[in-house]
């Protein structure tokens, strides 16, 4: 199993490549079951907070999913550059 800080820097990779914040990958972490909220997500992504690994894992899967809804959007940003 990966580290956590491994996942930390994932995440903001995968946010910064999506030109979006955690905002907008909350409602989709919120449909599949996860149930921190903005500010602990905020702060699990700061280092000054733990979240469950499950609610890790759900994170995870709604930046795959939300990147997967968007994809084609993400290649017309990333033609342009």
């Amino acid at each position: 199993m990966e580290p956590r800080w491994d996942r930390r820097d994932a995440l903001r990779a995968a946010l910064e490549l999506l030109q979006v914040g955690i905002e907008d990958i909350w409602v989709s972490y919120l449909a599949l079951a996860g149930s921190a909220s903005i500010k602990d997500l905020q702060e699990w992504m700061g280092g000054r907070d733990e979240l469950p690994e499950l609610q890790v894992d759900l994170l995870m899967l709604a930046i795959d999913d939300f990147a997967e809804q968007h994809a084609s959007q993400l290649w017309c940003r990333t033609d342009s550059v």
